[in-house]
C-alpha cells in the first residue's frame, strides 16, 4: 500500500505541480485512491479524551487509508518538526500505527512515513 500511495503522490506532482492548496491534493488523492482500488475515509475526526471524557477539542486527519494507515498532506517549502508531531499525534491518539506525511510545497515530492519501526525521511521515490 506504501507503494501505491508514493506512486499517487508522484503522479498527483507531476500533474498539479507545486504551490496549491493542501485541499487540491487531498481532492486528487480521492481520485488517485479510487483508481487504484483503495478505500478511504476523508477529514477523520478525532475526539480528545482525558481521563474518559471528551475535553471538547478534536483532531482532525486528512485522509486514513484502508482503515491502516493516516495520510496528512502539506503544501509547505519543507517540512519541519510541527508537522512530524502532528502525525505522531494523530497515530497516537487514533491507535493507527502506520502514518505517512507528504509534503506538495518543494521542488520534489517529500515523504516522511511512519511506522511500528518509527518515522524514516526521504525525498522523491
Amino acid at each position: 500500500m506504501e507503494e501505491v500511495i508514493k506512486r499517487v503522490a508522484n503522479e498527483i506532482y507531476d500533474l498539479l505541480g507545486p504551490g496549491l492548496l493542501e485541499k487540491h491534493y487531498q481532492d486528487a488523492f480521492k481520485i488517485g485512491l479510487q483508481h487504484y482500488g483503495l478505500k478511504y475515509e476523508c477529514e477523520r475526526i478525532l475526539p480528545v479524551v482525558y481521563h474518559g471524557y471528551t475535553t471538547g477539542q478534536y483532531l482532525r486527519m486528512d485522509l486514513v487509508v484502508e482503515q491502516t494507515m493516516i495520510l496528512e498532506l502539506k503544501s509547505a517549502k519543507k517540512l519541519i518538526e510541527e508537522n512530524k508531531q502532528q502525525l505522531a499525534r494523530y497515530m497516537r491518539v487514533s491507535g493507527l500505527r502506520n502514518g505517512i506525511l507528504i509534503n506538495f510545497g518543494g521542488s520534489e515530492v517529500e515523504f516522511l512515513c511512519s511506522f511500528e519501526a518509527g518515522p524514516r525521511l526521504s525525498g522523491l521515490s
